[in-house]
């Protein structure tokens, strides 16, 4: 039996509001658009590594889709992110198992949510149809995002790999170094019976996941009813925007201009004159 949920779409932006004589709401993602994707020249963050280098190969590998015994497998792991980051790719250390019965097929990428350590809904989806190397030379493959799902730091996810179409097609995920993060949690699924499997390894199986870091932004009011707005010093090159119609407002939204004072770790802007009745919504963005 395949592990596939249903899909959930995957929000854009989130409000909240102060009890207040002035409601203030606050996005606390950016736009659509930088959800898409990066801008130009965006440096990636690194959220997962264990991918090790080449031979990727050298230390064994796990099977997915076909298997020597005529059984159909998904093999997953489970990972969790060490910062908050919009996806931007997937790497993964696959070729092709060393099976007579072997023949070309589709192979199946699955990011998804983790529930009870196990895979829960899946957040995208990709198919590669160029596995090729193994035993011995497999190749690192890359799966760039397209939904571009947010994934929270400290919060467990899983890949899972199968054959698309099970077919003859049988997988390689190759191991990862024993100098890798210790202890994931990894899983097999024989399609054919039905029975899944979970076990504790040492390394995992050898990734890669980048993407671009998702500041995010809180709001507090002071004891003389000052609003301020802070956000985390690391996100450089951002800027806060503001606007009162958040239904009308059109790109782009007024800005609230820089340079930003900073406290401790957090960049911030006070807001002491008295606003109009009505919403406030603030955002971060990324030019």
């Amino acid at each position: 039996m395949k592990l596939y949920p249903q899909r959930e779409r995957v929000q854009s932006r989130n409000a909240t509001s102060l009890p207040h004589s002035w409601q203030v709401g606050i996005l606390l993602a950016v736009t659509v658009s930088l959800l898409a994707a990066a801008p130009a020249g965006r440096a990636q963050t690194v959220a997962f590594d264990n991918l090790g280098s080449a031979p990727y190969d050298q230390d064994g590998y796990a099977t997915f889709g076909l298997y020597s015994d005529g059984d159909q497998y998904q093999r997953g792991m489970q990972f969790t992110p060490s910062q908050t980051i919009t996806l931007a790719t997937l790497e993964l250390a696959i070729g092709v198992a060393y099976f007579p019965s072997v023949q070309p097929g589709t192979a199946e990428v699955q990011l998804m949510t983790d529930s009870n350590n196990a895979p829960a809904t899946v957040l995208e989806s990709w198919t590669s149809t160029t596995l090729s190397g193994g035993p011995g030379n497999a190749s690192v493959q890359t799966f760039t995002s397209v939904r571009t799902p947010k994934l929270t730091a400290g919060v467990n996810y899983w890949i899972v790999l199968s054959d698309a179409t099970d077919s003859a097609l049988g997988g390689a995920w190759c191991f990862a170094e024993s100098s890798a993060p210790s202890y994931v949690l990894t899983m097999w699924a024989n399609e054919t019976t039905g029975s899944t499997s979970f076990t504790q390894l040492t390394r995992g199986y050898q990734t890669l996941i980048t993407g671009t870091e998702t500041p995010s932004l809180s709001i507090s009011r002071t004891a003389t009813n000052t609003i301020v707005v802070s956000w985390p010093a690391s996100a450089t090159g951002w800027v806060l925007e503001s606007t009162n119609h958040i239904t009308v407002a059109s790109p782009p939204w007024p800005q609230v201009q820089p340079p930003y004072p900073s406290i401790g770790t957090n960049l911030f802007v006070t807001f002491t004159n008295n606003p109009a009745a009505g919403n406030q919504f603030f955002r971060l963005f990324n030019p």
